[in-house]
């Protein structure tokens, strides 16, 4: 696969994924953030460094007026697997976290008509001293593309610490799936919640 196609794909991926708001409590319209280094989500403490590996930080959005719903988008766009990711950042406040994650199913399958899942399991996120209990689930999609539909695989977590629900949409091309996983673990262990 060419670099310009690499290119054009992740874009694809990028646009699968970004904008994907979870609560009722946004903005009429997100307001793009553009952080020169390092952005602190002041409300959760979190760090979003520019860099996480090869993933590069592509948008922050706040959802919110209080600043307290973001989304951090990253992009890996290289010869072998381009994904693309988006972290966001909530407060969870009363809501029962078995129904944010049906939320979130329902989000992607509803931006995607063809969209089935493949995996819902729990998963365990291990951020020594911290062990996070959440859920993981996969789907399998058909995106166009400029070169025609292509079938993705794109994986949600979920978590909740403190107050915060956290969400990672993480999108790559399925041919992709096994080699992008290292690269997926990097960003789930790097970003400290």
């Amino acid at each position: 696969m060419g670099l310009f196609r690499l290119f054009v794909v992740g874009a694809c991926l990028a646009s699968c994924i970004c904008g994907c708001v979870t609560t009722s409590d946004q903005t009429a319209s997100p307001n793009e953030i553009t952080p020169p280094g390092e952005y602190c989500h002041e409300a959760s403490g979190i760090l979003f460094p520019k860099e996480i590996g090869e993933f590069q930080r592509f948008k922050v959005f706040q959802y919110d007026s209080q600043g307290r719903n973001i989304s951090v988008g990253y992009n890996l766009v290289r010869f072998g697997p381009t994904i693309a990711a988006t972290v966001y950042v909530r407060p969870i406040g009363d809501e029962d976290f078995t129904v944010c994650v049906e939320y979130a199913k329902a989000a992607v399958i509803d931006a995607h008509r063809d969209a089935t899942v493949l995996v819902d399991e729990e998963f365990e996120l291990s951020q020594p001293p911290k062990i996070m209990k959440g859920r993981h689930i996969r789907f399998l999609f058909t995106n166009s593309t400029p070169y025609g539909p292509q079938l993705f695989w794109s994986d949600a977590y979920l978590f909740t610490s403190g107050s915060w629900l956290f969400k990672y949409r993480i999108t790559y091309l399925q041919d992709y799936g096994e080699k992008a996983q290292k690269d997926i673990q990097q960003l789930l262990q790097s970003l400290k919640l």
